[in-house]
C-alpha cells in the first residue's frame, strides 16, 4: 500500500511544475543576444516551460533566427529613435507603461530581460508584479559604453532585479555593488 523499501531500486520520476517565461529584448535580427534567446526560449518550451518572447520590434519584423513551434512571440513596436532629450524620457516612459501592462496582463513567473537598457526598462516596467526579474549584460560594460545616463540608471535600477547575469567573473566584479550576481559563461 505505497510503502517503499530501501531495497527498490525502481527509479523515481520528478517533474519541474510549467512555469511562464517572458524574454524581453529590443529585437530579433542577426547577433548573438538575440540567438541566445532563441535558443534558451526553444529549450525552455521543448522542457514543458510557456515561453513568451517580448520584442520591442514591430510586428513585421521577422525573427532572423527560427523560433521553435511554442514559443510566443509578441511585437510591441517600440523600437524608435527619439530625436530629442524630451522625445527620448516620453518615449522610454511610454515603453515602461506598454510592457508593464503587457507583463501585468500575461503574469510571467519569470521575466529575463537582455541588455543594458531593456534590463532598466524591463525592472522597472516588473516594480511590484509577482515575476522574478533577471537582467542579462552579455558585453563587458566598459566595451560597450551606454550613455551617460543609462549608467546612472543601470546603477540605481539593477539592485531590483532578482538577480544579474553576466558570463565572466570580470564582468562580475564590475558589479561588485549588487548581492545577487550570477556567472554563467557562453
Amino acid at each position: 500500500l505505497g510503502v517503499t523499501t530501501l531495497n527498490e531500486t525502481r527509479p523515481r520520476k520528478f517533474s519541474v511544475p510549467p512555469v511562464t517565461i517572458g524574454i524581453v529584448i529590443s529585437s530579433l535580427g542577426p547577433g548573438g543576444a538575440e540567438r541566445v534567446c532563441c535558443k534558451l526560449a526553444g529549450q525552455w518550451v521543448a522542457r514543458g516551460q510557456s515561453v513568451t518572447i517580448y520584442s520591442f520590434e514591430d510586428e513585421s519584423a521577422r525573427p532572423f533566427y527560427e523560433l521553435e513551434p511554442g514559443v510566443a512571440l509578441k511585437s510591441l513596436g517600440l523600437l524608435r529613435d527619439s530625436t530629442t532629450i524630451v522625445s527620448a524620457v516620453r518615449r522610454n516612459l511610454h515603453r515602461i507603461a506598454k510592457l508593464r501592462k503587457v507583463l501585468r496582463n500575461d503574469l510571467p513567473d519569470y521575466v529575463l530581460a537582455i541588455g543594458p537598457e531593456i534590463s532598466v526598462l524591463t525592472i522597472l516596467a516588473s516594480r511590484g508584479l509577482p515575476a522574478r526579474v533577471y537582467a542579462l549584460e552579455r558585453v563587458y560594460p566598459d566595451l560597450h559604453q551606454t550613455k551617460l545616463l543609462w549608467r546612472v540608471l543601470r546603477r540605481a535600477v539593477y539592485p531590483g532585479a532578482d538577480t544579474l547575469v553576466v558570463q565572466t567573473k570580470r564582468i562580475a566584479d564590475r558589479f561588485g555593488y549588487l548581492r545577487r550576481v550570477t556567472v554563467i559563461p557562453n
